[in-house]
This record gives structure tokens, sequence and C-alpha cells, in this order.
């Protein structure tokens, strides 16, 4: 048993804000890396002194323990840019073997979405009464150029962060909300009307954003959720839902076609916009080429981007705008492979917990990997066109995911009946 204190509580306080902090101080690629080396250095202290406790690396898939050893090696070809990657896989993996139970789980899940709902309200703020957002956003958006870039995509591009100042990174956190609601809604029929409710604030303040990739995988994700719930029983009911979610991934499909010809065929050889991924893609498709086997070290990618020339400007994170195709670029086929492996034992750990759970009525750690699969395959689809595996705050989330899988996972002792409430 964990030593139940202030300290274990403080640490997951921490994640929780750092997971949702895009804004301020720490919302910058550098400064977000610094935050983790802190929450490393406080974690160590922590227990050091035994005032928590952490699960040995060794009781999970052995891939974790191979990935951390090759990308210490692959990072010595990208000195002293990787480090700063080192810095944010470690603290993941510190997240991963951060001993917790379902109390700590209740606090995440509910914070989480309070979290996402402040957002969806903030977002409407902005977008239909503006002057007043506007004059509390001088005050949030403190640091450096937040509040210039709030205003700007707001006024000028007509997309909308609230309180976070980025549209993508807002979308990424309301999704999170939406991924929880969901599935409390799969599962609480008594307070239904209240889920859908908010389901419908979180996903309205989604499509403000203007995140096409975003408005469209969650109904997707939503369908595939909700049948892994319920199989392949049809009831009148269900065959009702199973249309609506059809009709309204059809009505997507249209935007879904708009992002693929953004992608694709979208970009003019004078202005070349940062939603042109295209061009990002192809000097990760470089860099494969010129090393396949380890790549070209931990954050190269931003080395070749800045020396690309699409862009006058330099950028201390630019991102391929596709996770995978960055991993391969930088840590070659092997790490690839590592990688891929690790996140499939990840998601099918999951899938052995919800269907042992759904059996055996495994109430709240049904609902939490059910939670996870939801979250995983959106993160993992949102991947090909984001950066959530090199977003600091993206893929400290993935953990925290990974965290809840393999600390629910099932063990060989009897489990007794889980009858605690999601909320």
């Amino acid at each position: 048993m964990r030593i139940d204190n202030f300290y274990h509580k403080m640490v997951i306080s921490l994640l929780i804000y750092f997971v949702c902090s895009y804004f301020g101080l720490f919302a910058g690629y550098y400064a977000a890396n610094v935050f983790l080396a802190c929450l490393i250095l406080l974690i160590i202290f922590f227990l050091v002194m035994q005032k928590i406790e952490l699960v040995k690396i060794s009781n999970f898939p052995v891939v974790w323990q191979l990935l951390l050893i090759y990308l210490t090696f692959n990072a010595l070809l990208n000195l002293p840019s990787s480090i700063l990657y080192l810095i944010a896989f470690f603290a993941g993996l510190l997240v991963l073997c951060l001993k917790s139970d379902e109390r700590d789980y209740q606090v995440i899940i509910k914070y989480l979405q309070l979290i996402s709902i402040t957002l969806a309200f903030s977002i409407y703020l902005q977008a239909f009464i503006p002057d007043v957002f506007y004059d509390i956003a001088k005050l949030w958006f403190f640091y450096s150029n937040q509040y210039e870039l709030v205003h700007y995509t707001g006024n000028v591009v007509h997309q909308f962060s609230g309180a976070f100042y980025e549209v993508s990174f807002s979308a990424f956190v309301l999704s999170i909300g939406y991924s929880i609601i969901f599935c409390k809604m799969l599962l609480h029929k008594s307070i239904k009307n209240k889920n859908l409710i908010y389901l419908i604030i979180v996903y309205g303040a989604i499509i403000l954003t203007g995140k096409r990739s975003f408005i469209l995988l969650l109904p997707a994700v939503s369908l595939y959720v909700f049948l892994l719930h319920n199989g392949i029983r049809l009831t009148i009911s269900r065959i009702i839902v199973y249309l609506i979610m059809i009709v309204v991934f059809i009505v997507n499909f249209i935007q879904f076609q708009e992002v693929i010809l953004g992608v694709l065929g979208k970009g003019d050889a004078d202005v070349i916009e940062l939603s042109s991924r295209e061009y990002f893609w192809r000097i990760a498709i470089d860099m494969i080429e010129e090393s396949p086997v380890v790549g070209g070290g931990l954050n190269s990618y931003d080395a070749n981007f800045n020396n690309s020339g699409i862009r006058d400007m330099q950028y201390s994170f630019a991102g391929a705008h596709n996770s995978y195709i960055q991993i391969f670029a930088e840590t070659g086929i092997i790490g690839a492979i590592l990688f891929a492996y690790a996140i499939y034992k990840t998601y099918a750990c999951a899938f052995k917990n919800m269907y042992y759970y759904k059996l055996t009525r495994g109430y709240y750690k049904y609902f939490l990997n059910l939670f996870a699969i939801f979250s995983l395959t959106n993160i993992l689809l949102y991947s090909v066109t984001g950066n959530v595996f090199y977003q600091p705050q993206q893929l400290i989330f993935f953990f925290l995911l990974s965290n809840i899988i393999y600390h629910t996972k099932i063990r060989k002792e009897v489990e007794h009946e889980d009858t605690s409430s999601c909320g």
C-alpha cells in the first residue's frame, strides 16, 4: 500500500495542472520541459524521503525498459537538443510507475472533466461576448505574446481557443472531457440527460475551435466505443443510436475530405501555412531516407525544419504534425518498432481489462479502461496529423492513461467486486 498523504496528492495535482497547462509561464516547449525536470526531481526527493511509492518498472512490459535504453543511446546523435525529449520521456515513465489507486483516478477524472467544461464556457465567452473575454484575457494571458495570438486567432481567423492560447491544444483538452462524459453516458442511465447536456456543450466548443480533425474523430470514436460497450446485441433504441452516429459521421465526412485535400493539395510555393502538412512530412521522409535504421537522433526534426527554409523564423518546436513519421525519422526503424510495440501492449492491456471487468462487474475499473480506450484511440488517430508523442503535455497524458491501464491490470489473485461509482 502506498502512503496516502499530502505529498502524493501534490504530485497528482501537479500532473493534472501540467496536462492542461497551455497558458502562462509553462506553456512553451522549453518551459514545459523545465517544469517536467523539476517534477522529476520532486518525485525523486519524495521517493527518497519515503513520502510516495513507485511500482518497479520491471512490473511493466519489458519493451518500456528497452525503449528507455534505446532512446538514451539514440539521444547521443543529437546532443544537447535530445535531452529535452529524454526529460519528457523519463517523466512519463515516472508517471507510469507512480503507484495509484481508484481514489487518485476519481480525482483525475473529476478535475479533467471540470477543466474541459470550464474551457468550453471560456470558448463560448470568447465567441459570443468577446469584449468581456478579451478584458479578462489581458490578465489571464500575462506571459509573452499569448494574448496577441489568442486575439488574432479569434478576431481574424475566427477560431476560438478560450482559456488556452492555442486552438489545437484547446480541442485536445476538450476531447478529454468529451471522452469522460461519453463513457459516463454509457454507464449512467440515471443521469444520462445531464451528461448529454455536458457532451453537447463540450462538442459545441470543439466546433468553435475550428479543429476539423477533432470534429470528425470524436463522433467516429464514439461509435466505435459504443459498439465495444454494447457488443453486437441490437435493439430498436440501439439501432436508432447507430443511425444517428452514422449520419453525424457522414456529415463530418465532408469536412474529412476538406482536411485531406488541405493536407495533400494545399500550399503555395510563396506562402506556406503551418497547416500545409505535406511540407512538414516531406522533411521527415527525407530524414528517413537518409538514416532509416537509427534515425537522426531525438529532437533532430526541428533542426531540419529550421534549415529547410520553409519559414523565415526559427522554431524551438515545430513538429512533423505526424508523430509516427517523426518517431521513425528521429529514432529509425528500431525506435519505431519499439514505440509501436509499447503502444500495442498498452492498448491490448486496456482491452483485456475492459472485457474482464465487464464480465466480473468491476464497475469503476471497467469505466476507467473504457475511458482509456476512447482517449487512446482518439490520440492515436490524432497523431497522424498531430504531435501527441512530442508535445510534452500530450505525451504526459498518454503516460497517465497508461498508468490507469496498467495499475488496473487484472491480477492473478481473486478480484473483489468493485462497487465504486464513476461520478
